[in-house]
C-alpha cells in the first residue's frame, strides 16, 4: 500500500503540474492575442485547468514534501528522484523546443522569409515561443532547487551499522539516465542540424534559392541549440568518469553500443545510396550536374555526421572494452566483478550479432535483387538490357558490396570464439545472444524456403493443369532462386549448430572425465573399476542401489568414472576420497557409523544425498529452497502423518 500510495501522489502531481503550467501558457499567450473570438476560447480553457489544476497539485505535492521530510525511506525511494528528473526532462524540454524555434524563427524574419517556414511551431509567433520558454524554465528552475536540496541527503553515508546501501543510490542512477538522456537529446539536434547544413550546401548547386535559405536557418538554428546541450553534457559525462561507478556502468557502455551501431548503421546504409547512384552512372545512367547532385545530396549529407559519430564514439567505445579487460587491479572490485565481466562480454556479442545480421540481411537482398535481375533479363524477349541496366542493379552491387565485408568482419570473430577450447567457447556456445541469432535466421530462412516452395509449386501444378500464367518461365526461375538462396542459408547455419552441439558435447565429454564420483553403499561391496561392480553377499540393497545410479550416470554422462565403495570396509582409500562427488543413500547419513561420521565431515567436495527410504525417517526435499518453502513442505508432512496415524487407529 506504501507503494500504491506513494505512486499515486507523485503521478497526480505532475498530471497537475502539467495541467497548471499549460493552462498558464495558454493564458498568457491569449492575453497577447489580437483574436477576440478566439481570445475568449482560449481564456475560459486556460483559466479552467489552472482553477482545477492548481489546488489538486498543491495538494497532493504538499503531502509529497511532508511525507520526504519526515519519512528517510520516503525520501530515498526510487519514485522521488524519477518524478524530480522526469519533471526537468517535461519542462526543459519545451524550454529547448521553444528556444529552437525561436531562433529559427528570427533568421528566417532576418534572411528575409516567410517564419511559418520554421521547423517547429509554424502557426506560433515569437511571443508564444517565449512565454512557453519562460514559463517552463521557472519550473524547471523550481524543481531543480527542490533536487539540490535533496542532494546532501541522497549522497551521505550510512552508518556503520547499517547494512544498506547509499540512501542516494536511487538518485545516482537517476541522474545517470538523465545525463545521458541529454547527450542522446544534444547528439541528435548537431546530426540533424549538420545534415541540413550539408544538404544546403550541396543544394546550391541546384540553387534552391528561398528553399535554400530556409534549409540554411533550420541547420543554424539546431546547431545553436543542440551544440551547447551536446558540449556541457559531454563534459559533464566526461568529469565523471573519475568515479568507477560512472565509468564502468552498463549504461555508459550500453548508449556507447547504441551510438556506435545506429550511427554504423547509417552510415552503411547512406553508403549503399550514393554507391547506387555511382553505379548507375557507371552502368550508362547520364544524368546533368545538378540531377546526380541532387540524387547523392540527401545521403552525403546524413552520412557525413554518421560517420563522424560512429569515429568518435565508436573510438570511446573501444577504449573503454579495451581498457576494462586490461585491468587487473585486486582492489578494483568493479573491473574484477565476474557479472561486470559477463555484461561487458554480452554487450560485444550483441554488438557483434546486431552487425552480422545487418550485413547478412543487405548482403541477402542484394544478391536476391541482383540474380533477379539476371534472371528477369535472360528470359524475358523484348526487353533492353541496357535500359534495364542502367535502373535496376544499382542498389543490389552496392548491397553486396557494402553487406558482404560487414557480415565477414563481424561474424568471423564469433565463429572463432565459439571454436575456442574451454570456458570460454562454451561460454561463447551457450550465449543466449547466440543462440537467439541462430535461430532467428534459420526461422527466417524456414518461412521464406517454405513459401517460395509452395508459391514454386502452385505455378508448377496450374501449369500441369492447364491454366499457365504468363511469364511461367520467369516466375518458376524467381521463386526457384528464391528457394537455393533460403536453402544455402538455412543449410550453412544449420551446420554451424551441428558444430556448436558437437563441440558442446566434447567439451562436457572432457569436462565429465575429470569428475570422478564415489558411490557411497551401506552394505559390502567390492570397489569396481569403470563402473562394474562384484557384489558379495548380504548386498543386494547396496547392489541395487549402486547399479541404479551407475546406469543413471552412464546414460547422462557416459565418460564420468565412478567407483563404489561399502561402508561397511570402512572409510574410503585416498584414491577414493579424491572423488570430486560422493553419492550417498539416505539410510547412511540416517545411520552412519563414526568412522563414515568423521570422514563425510572431512570430504573436502561435494555431497549428494539420495532420499532413499528410511525407517521413521522423512525427508524433506527442496535444497536450495527458502526456508519458508522447505517449512511448509516439514508442514504438510507432519500432518499427513498425523492423519494416517489417525486413519490407522481408526
Amino acid at each position: 500500500m506504501q507503494i500504491v500510495r506513494r505512486l499515486y501522489l507523485y503521478a497526480l502531481s505532475f498530471i497537475s503540474l502539467e495541467t497548471v503550467l499549460w493552462g498558464t501558457i495558454v493564458l498568457a499567450r491569449s492575453s497577447l492575442a489580437n483574436q477576440p473570438g478566439g481570445s475568449t476560447l482560449q481564456l475560459a480553457r486556460s483559466l479552467s485547468l489552472i482553477l482545477i489544476g492548481a489546488p489538486v497539485f498543491l495538494y497532493h505535492w504538499r503531502l509529497v514534501q511532508r511525507s520526504s521530510q519526515a519519512d528517510s525511506q520516503e525520501r530515498s525511494s526510487w519514485l522521488r528522484p524519477v518524478f524530480l528528473f522526469g519533471t526537468l526532462v517535461a519542462t526543459l524540454i519545451p524550454v529547448a523546443q521553444n528556444a529552437l524555434a525561436l531562433i529559427n524563427r528570427g533568421l528566417l524574419i532576418a534572411f528575409r522569409l516567410d517564419a511559418r517556414q520554421t521547423l517547429l511551431g509554424n502557426s506560433q509567433t515569437m511571443s508564444d515561443n517565449a512565454i512557453a520558454l519562460v514559463l517552463n524554465a521557472l519550473v524547471a528552475v523550481y524543481f531543480l532547487s527542490v533536487l539540490r536540496n535533496d542532494w546532501p541527503f541522497s549522497t551521505s553515508q550510512v552508518q556503520p551499522e547499517e547494512p544498506t546501501a547509499l540512501p542516494g543510490e536511487a538518485f545516482v542512477e537517476v541522474r545517470r539516465f538523465y545525463r545521458y538522456f541529454w547527450l542522446v537529446y544534444g547528439l541528435g539536434m548537431v546530426i540533424f542540424g549538420t545534415q541540413q547544413l550539408l544538404a544546403f550546401s550541396l543544394s546550391l548547386v541546384s540553387a534552391m534559392g528561398n528553399a535554400g535559405n530556409a534549409l540554411f536557418a533550420k541547420s543554424l538554428a539546431l546547431l545553436f541549440v543542440g551544440t551547447p546541450i551536446l558540449y556541457v553534457e559531454e563534459r559533464i559525462l566526461r568529469l565523471s568518469l573519475s568515479q568507477s561507478s560512472e565509468r564502468f556502468s552498463s549504461l555508459r557502455l550500453i548508449v556507447l553500443y547504441f551510438l556506435t551501431f545506429i550511427s554504423l548503421a547509417g552510415g552503411l546504409a547512406t553508403a549503399a545510396l550514393v554507391l547506387e547512384v555511382v553505379f548507375n552512372v557507371l552502368l550508362g545512367a547520364r544524368p546533368t550536374i545538378a540531377g546526380f547532385v541532387n540524387q547523392i545530396t540527401y545521403p552525403i549529407s546524413i552520412g557525413i555526421p554518421m560517420g563522424a559519430v560512429w569515429a568518435y564514439y565508436g573510438r570511446e567505445l573501444n577504449a573503454e572494452v579495451n581498457g576494462f579487460w586490461r585491468r587487473t587491479r585486486p582492489l578494483d572490485k568493479i573491473a574484477n566483478d565476474e557479472r561486470t565481466r559477463s555484461q561487458f562480454a554480452n554487450l560485444q556479442r550483441l554488438y557483434a550479432y546486431l552487425l552480422s545480421l545487418l550485413g547478412l540481411a543487405a548482403t541477402f537482398i542484394g544478391l536476391e535483387q541482383l540474380l533477379g535481375f539476371i534472371l528477369g533479363n535472360n528470359s524475358q524477349t523484348g526487353v533492353s538490357w541496357d535500359l534495364a541496366l542502367r535502373i535496376q542493379p544499382g542498389l543490389a552491387l552496392a548491397l553486396v558490396i557494402i553487406g558482404t565485408p560487414v557480415w565477414i568482419l563481424s561474424w568471423r570473430p564469433m565463429v572463432a570464439e565459439a571454436a575456442l577450447e574451454g570456458e570460454g567457447g562454451d561460454r561463447a556456445r551457450r550465449s543466449v545472444i547466440r543462440k537467439s541469432y541462430l535461430f532467428l535466421v534459420m526461422s527466417l530462412a524456414v518461412a521464406g524456403l517454405t513459401a517460395s516452395a509452395v508459391i514454386l509449386f502452385f505455378q508448377a501444378f496450374r501449369a500441369i493443369l492447364g491454366e499457365p500464367p504468363n511469364d511461367l518461365l520467369l516466375i518458376i526461375l524467381q521463386q526457384l532462386k528464391l528457394v537455393i538462396l533460403f536453402g544455402l542459408l538455412l543449410a550453412y547455419h544449420w551446420l554451424v549448430v551441428r558444430a556448436d552441439g558437437r563441440l558442446a558435447e566434447r567439451s562436457l565429454a572432457r569436462r565429465h572425465a575429470k569428475f570422478p564420483v564415489l558411490i557411497l553403499t551401506g552394505g559390502n561391496i567390492v570397489q569396481s573399476q569403470n563402473g562394474e561392480q562384484a557384489p558379495k553377499s548380504e548386498t543386494s540393497a547396496g547392489t541395487e542401489f549402486a547399479s541404479v545410479v551407475i546406469d543413471a550416470l552412464q546414460k547422462l554422462a557416459p565418460g564420468m568414472p565412478v567407483a563404489v565403495h561399502a561402508a561397511s570396509e570402512g572409510v574410503p582409500d585416498e584414491t577414493l576420497s579424491a572423488a570430486r562427488a560422493v553419492i550417498v543413500p539416505a539410510e547412511l547419513i540416517a545411520r552412519p557409523s563414526e568412522a563414515i561420521r568423521l570422514w563425510l565431515q572431512a570430504y573436502g567436495g561435494k555431497r549428494v544425498v539420495v532420499p532413499t527410504p528410511t525407517q521413521d525417517w522423512h525427508w524433506v526435499f527442496g535444497s536450495g529452497k527458502p526456508l519458508t518453502v522447505l517449512a511448509q513442505q516439514a508442514a504438510h508432512t507432519v500432518r499427513n502423518l498425523a492423519e494416517e496415524r489417525s486413519s490407522g487407529q481408526k
